[in-house]
């Protein structure tokens, strides 16, 4: 068979034990760079989910195409492949150390480019760094291969370690690196980390050079006889890689879902990247005992099918078990477990199809690399396929049946391939009675899953979501009580009325407080639509641009009563488009205000909107004596990095209200709008006794108290109190992404700990 070693044992080589140290720490660098350079191209590209997909797309691309140059590099004669791993491994960390800056002066110079230039340079930029990452896989399969005679043992072995090393770099970068270090720091560690490992690899290659070692000893020479057979193989093994890496992407894609539905935080997509990764990295080691050199091709593919079975299975429970869990209190723990499960039986199959594809010879490398570049553009797919077109259509419960069928189907086809037979056909007609009950499982098996997920422990005590709203960007979830959730946080209330103001809509409302004529205004988030609804009712608002990311918004607002006039209102312009990509490509926008009600502070990517860089963005796009209000979430970081770079601001509840100059308030004025306020013709405070006490309280929310008296309960502060008891905290920057990184675990206390502690130490260095 294919995966024969036609070498005697006697010939073969022992596997050193430096190679599999120096693989597992190289994948530690590689992650930390995908986390990092995707957060920096957000800025420039912004978060919306086109934006997402093609990084993660560019990002694989340049893996598969390093892979398939990497393999070619491997199959050449002369060339030591141990001092190329180490060169390409100086490569990386000469471009990872750098590569920040330049990706920040690519965004200032891509800042008014369209969207297809900004791709095209975009992708031209991460495929340097990342086609040297996907070469040293094969390079490291050759050498492995030339001393041991088997393929589906090295890549085994390798995948292992390094896929091992990525796993431990994204829980080192979620709950600590990140957070302790920021981005530009945690780029500096993966540098040394590259050079390290290089440093290392060409010692070896030295040391082995010096000794007279070849790492030839154990490689078969190409072999004749049966081309079309082998070149079948391959073929075929390719195919199966890339519908394998389509599958893994597709259901990555549904647990970060979940699982940021369940944290929000931006750990969320490191966690279950690691808990994936270290799944993949499990399967794989326990692969490679599949894989001795007299292995009967028939047994490997009856574990490929029994594999694809239980990938199945356990796809499809995952989720309804992660809501049983989140009754119990162990939601997080329960899904990373799962995750980690479920890719370790998707993990046994990589060295399971490279064993069947490719023989032990000197062009082994470049055989695995041709199988990896497959897997990879099946990852490309999946990332493309599922998460930009069919999450635009289906919600989870529907895309996991897809893919519990699609695997069915695969490992039906698989034995079909294997032959005819009495056992093959009843297993067939099991996979087939399977398939068309899926569905038919879905909606009952799925059932409250949202609320389970958002409430948690509490969801026993919440009547069910009345209303979902699903797409690409997200899920948007409303109560009965149209109370509104999106992507598993409260997003605000379905409900226009200051007179019962559960939306807190005075802080809109007070806009002419702090300028005397706000007649073009610039909303950041549509949400509900409550406060876009109260801003148009503004008599003095003559225009409003509304920048929302989610299109699902528009969706949910066309069918609620209370919002549903904003969509045809002649002064209302609403944008779907990310709002700091926005921003950057309107350079000449001017407006009177900006207002923006975003979510909490310590949520994914919110510190793009949070930041020193993101509040100096939106202050030059005000016309001269222009206001920006914008929500902290009550962050004393965000509250203070606003004071720091703009000490006239003051604090208004919860937002902060910014301007380059000084403030003209004016409550004379500020009564006379909430007087004329109207929304569909019926005025928002009614002209009677209660109506006045009303305008009363909020003419009173506006008055700043003594400064004896300033403390954080008041509704009105200025910059010199802020700033006296925020003393000590550092402002929120793109780089260190504020509160951002705060741990998804459960128990935060240790971590809070060795963060202090680490914190203090660098403090002494410095």
């Amino acid at each position: 068979m294919s995966g024969s070693a036609s070498t005697s044992p006697s010939r073969r080589r022992s596997i050193p034990f430096l190679l599999p140290v120096i693989f597992f720490v190289s994948g530690f660098p590689a992650l930390i760079y995908q986390l990092t350079w995707q957060r920096m191209l957000f800025s420039v590209y912004g978060i919306n989910v086109e934006a997402v997909t093609v990084i993660v797309s560019g990002f694989l691309l340049g893996l598969g195409l390093g892979s398939f140059a990497g393999g070619r590099v491997s199959a050449m004669r002369n060339v030591n492949l141990l001092a190329a791993f180490g060169a390409i491994e100086f490569a990386i960390a000469a471009i990872g150390w750098v590569s920040l800056d330049v990706l920040r002066r690519f965004g200032f110079v891509a800042a008014g480019w369209s969207v297809p230039v900004t791709t095209a340079a975009m992708l031209a930029l991460l495929v340097v760094p990342t086609l040297l990452m996907g070469a040293t896989l094969p390079i490291l399969v050759a050498y492995l291969v030339r001393r041991s005679a088997n393929v589906g043992r090295s890549v085994g072995l390798l995948y292992f370690v390094n896929t091992l090393g990525s796993a431990v770099a994204c829980f080192v970068s979620g709950v600590f690196l990140m957070r302790v270090l920021g981005m530009q720091g945690s780029v500096a560690v993966a540098a040394v980390f590259n050079m390290a490992v290089g440093a290392t690899a060409l010692l070896a290659a030295t040391l082995e050079r010096r000794r007279g070692v070849t790492s030839d000893a154990a490689a078969a020479e190409p072999r004749g006889g049966e081309p079309g057979s082998a070149n079948s193989r391959l073929v075929g093994a390719m195919v199966l890689a890339g519908l394998a890496g389509y599958l893994a992407l597709s259901y990555e894609i549904l647990w970060f879902r979940a699982f940021s539905l369940a944290t929000g935080t931006a750990s969320a997509f490191a966690l279950v990247l690691g808990a994936y990764l270290f799944g993949i990295a499990a399967g794989s080691l326990a692969g490679r005992r599949f894989c001795s050199a007299d292995a009967p091709r028939g047994a490997i593919l009856h574990v490929l099918v029994l594999s694809l079975v239980a990938y199945a299975a356990v796809g499809l429970l995952l989720l309804p078990l992660s809501g049983m869990a989140a009754l119990l209190g162990a939601l997080v723990p329960a899904m990373l477990a799962l995750v980690a499960l479920h890719s370790f039986v998707g993990g046994l199959a990589f060295p399971l199809i490279a064993h069947l594809g490719v023989p032990p010879d000197r062009a082994a490398g470049r055989g695995v690399s041709n199988i990896y570049l497959a897997n990879i553009l099946g990852s490309v797919a999946g990332s493309l396929a599922t998460g930009f077109v069919v999450m635009d259509f289906w919600g989870l419960p529907e895309v996991t049946a897809l893919l519990t069928v699609l695997c069915l189907g695969l490992a039906a086809a698989m034995l079909r391939w294997q032959g005819a037979g009495e056992r093959r056909s009843w297993a067939l007609a099991g996979l087939a009675l399977a398939a068309v009950a899926v569905p038919l499982a879905i909606g009952p098996m799925f059932a409250g899953l949202y609320e389970r997920l958002i409430f948690r422990e509490e969801a026993i005590r919440h009547t069910g979501f009345a209303d979902t709203v699903e797409n690409k960007s997200g899920v948007i979830n409303v109560t009965p009580e149209q109370v509104v959730y999106g992507g598993g946080f409260y997003d605000g209330r379905i409900q226009v009325s200051l007179m019962d103001d559960q939306n807190l809509l005075v802080r809109p409302a007070v806009l002419n407080y702090f300028h005397p004529a706000p007649k073009n205004v610039l909303m950041v988030g549509l949400a509900t639509g409550a406060w876009v609804q109260l801003l148009a009712a503004n008599p003095a608002v003559e225009k409003l641009t509304v920048i929302e990311i989610n299109r699902g918004y528009l969706e949910l607002i066309a069918g609620h009563e209370p919002v549903r006039s904003i969509l045809r209102n002649p002064k209302i312009e609403i944008v779907v488009d990310d709002a700091r990509r926005w921003l950057n490509r309107h350079p000449d926008r001017r407006f009177d205000a900006i207002l923006q009600n975003t979510t909490w502070h310590f949520r994914s990517n919110v510190t793009n909107l949070l930041s020193r860089e993101y509040v100096d963005l939106a202050v030059r796009r005000l016309s001269p004596g222009g206001v920006a209000l914008y929500n902290t979430t009550f962050s004393a970081r965000a509250q203070r990095t606003a004071c720091m770079r703009y000490p006239q601001s003051v604090r208004y509840i919860n937002m902060m209200v910014v301007s380059q100059e000084p403030l003209r308030t004016d409550r004379e004025r500020l009564d006379r709008a909430l007087a004329a306020m109207r929304v569909d013709g019926a005025p928002l405070i009614p002209d009677d006794e209660a109506g006045a006490r009303r305008r009363a309280e909020i003419l009173a929310s506006t008055v700043m108290p003594d400064r004896a008296n300033q403390n954080v309960d008041a509704k009105h502060e200025s910059c010199a109190s802020i700033l006296a008891r925020t003393t000590g905290l550092p402002i929120i920057t793109d780089d260190n992404m504020g509160e951002e990184w705060r741990s998804a675990l459960p128990d935060d206390r240790l971590l809070n700990a060795v963060v202090h502690a680490t914190k203090s130490f660098l403090g002494l260095v410095r």
